[in-house]
């Protein structure tokens, strides 16, 4: 198989000193993007013992020892599409097994598979992918900073293993890019993978270059997940109850919160999981909900998450099932095997893992503490980078939750539509216009406000960011930055753009690799 060409003509030559040898031409998948788009597209391998037994192909498309099969991405979701039916060639033999002549009566053609038609833009695909693997290495040569709570100590070091984007067009749900790094290159599936590129493929000190992060990869989304605290707070009536001042109101941000249930305490010195910070316990003046989610005040979420919680008139899981609403906690029907479904921790759930496992998980109650912290998309809440870039689509678009699109259609081998793949709306979120105006004020002024935390990202090469033509193009965004127990944080940035009228929406995450506002934006 795949002989060189010397090779070939020295058989082809010489038939009559090698009868037991013929020379053939054989189909053979070829990707002809290399790794491009690679977790998209899949890979095929041998048929198993297994797929044999567990496949119902259509009638004429039955599997045979030694055919290849679709393994991951659309080579697998769409396999029963794209595998056509085998042809037949009789020829009669002699006693000795040599070819005495062929027999076109009964010979029957091959047909062929249908071909599927990606939503994905190469182009946009392209950019994506290497910007990520650009991204990715540029966050390796970040030197470690020094703990602020110990001087004479180092945080951990950004070893940025991975990440993902992901492009939707929100109008329709359409995946436009879907990029996860690091990758492989598909062509090397052909005829399958030798042991030894498998085991490499799939080992962890690799960084797992099979592992799709877009939609396998779970991370905590950080202060992305603002926005869906923001709408249970306004939505449930928080916003004016309590402690929590109306959503108009300015207010000062000390720059760290003590917990009102925590009772009349030192604020300088409470007891454990009282008192929660900025981050770097940074202060704001003058902060209402748009400037919120612009500096991106965790106290500010800190008062709802606690007013939630404690006050009998707003629903316990609030936040949490705003932020379901959304999709999040949920697959997204992506048309893709294999996608993870993230997780919406809330007191129920809790107590079932620990009923379920008690060694994996310990603990089973629920405090004011967990809400404050799931407020602020940390803690124990998990999203994959497709569930938040739809999920954030869902917001642009006014509340139409699509399942994504990475095919549009299944086309036969003439050309003509065999299957059409439209808009799939799931469901939709009710966000009112004053919520929806309001924070999409606080997500331009990310980018365009000199405090915004994406500010830099946008207008400043001087600190690894671009000049970006907001005044042609505005971008509604939000950053986040992931803390993660003994490693470097993970970077995330969600955005849409244009930010009245979204055609686009984008997510990055890049694991262990610093602050949103700093790398992933």
């Amino acid at each position: 198989v795949d002989v060189s060409e010397d090779l070939l003509v020295y058989f082809g030559e010489r038939p009559h000193r090698y009868p037991g040898v013929r020379v053939a031409d054989a189909s053979v998948r070829s990707f002809l993007y290399g790794d491009l788009a690679a977790h998209v597209l899949g890979w095929v391998g041998p048929v198993n013992d297994t797929e044999l037994q567990s496949r119902r192909p259509r009638e004429g498309k039955e599997y045979q020892l030694r055919d290849e099969i679709g393994k991951a991405g659309v080579e697998l979701m769409f396999e029963d599409d794209l595998r056509g039916v085998s042809g037949r060639k009789v020829v009669e033999v002699d006693r000795l097994g040599e070819i005495v002549r062929e027999r076109p009566d009964l010979f029957v053609a091959p047909l062929p598979g249908d071909d599927v038609v990606l939503s994905i833009d190469v182009d946009v695909q392209y950019l994506a992918e290497r910007e990520l693997e650009r991204s990715i290495h540029r966050a390796r040569t970040q030197e470690p900073e020094q703990d602020p709570k110990d001087p004479s100590r180092l945080l951990p070091a950004y070893d940025a293993p991975g990440g993902a984007v992901v492009v939707l067009d929100p109008g329709a749900g359409s995946v436009l890019a879907l990029a996860s790094y690091p990758s492989y290159d598909p062509n090397e599936s052909i005829g399958g993978f030798s042991f030894d590129r498998w085991s490499e493929l799939n080992d962890p000190a690799n960084d797992l270059p099979m592992f799709n992060r877009a939609i396998q990869g779970e991370y905590a989304p950080g202060s992305t997940f603002k926005l869906f605290t923001a709408h249970a707070a306004w939505h449930e009536g928080v916003f004016g109850v309590g402690a929590v001042p109306r959503a108009d109101e300015l207010w000062d941000d000390p720059g760290a919160y003590v917990l009102r249930s925590c009772g009349d305490v030192d604020p300088t010195d409470p007891p454990p999981g009282c008192r929660y910070r900025n981050a770097g316990e940074k202060q704001y003046d003058d902060v209402d909900l748009v400037r919120s989610l612009t500096v991106s005040s965790d106290v500010y979420y800190y008062r709802i998450g606690e007013s939630i919680y404690v006050n009998p008139g707003h629903p316990d899981t609030a936040i949490q099932d705003a932020a379901a609403a959304y999709g999040l906690g949920l697959e997204t029907g992506i048309t893709l095997p294999f996608e993870q479904d993230g997780y919406l921790p809330t007191p129920a759930n809790r107590r079932q893992r620990h009923e379920d496992n008690p060694v994996a998980f310990p603990e089973w109650g629920w405090s004011t503490g967990d809400n404050v912290i799931t407020a602020i998309g940390q803690g124990e809440v998990l999203a994959t980078p497709l569930q938040l870039a739809n999920a954030f689509a869902t917001f642009a678009n006014g509340g139409i939750r699509f399942a994504p699109n990475v095919v549009d259609r299944v086309v036969d081998p003439d050309g003509g539509l065999v299957r059409a793949f439209g808009p799939r709306a799931l469901s939709e979120v009710s966000i009112d216009p004053g919520f929806r105006r309001r924070v999409v004020n606080g997500l331009v002024g990310v980018t365009a406000d000199e405090e915004g935390t994406a500010y830099w990202a946008f207008n400043s090469e001087a600190t690894g960011g671009t000049y970006f033509p907001l005044d042609e193009y505005p971008v509604a965004a939000k950053t986040g930055t992931a803390e993660v127990r003994g490693k470097a944080d993970t970077s995330v940035f969600a955005a849409f753009a244009p930010a009245e009228a979204p055609t686009l929406t984008a997510v990055a995450i890049l694991e262990e690799a610093g602050f949103g506002s700093r790398v992933a934006a």
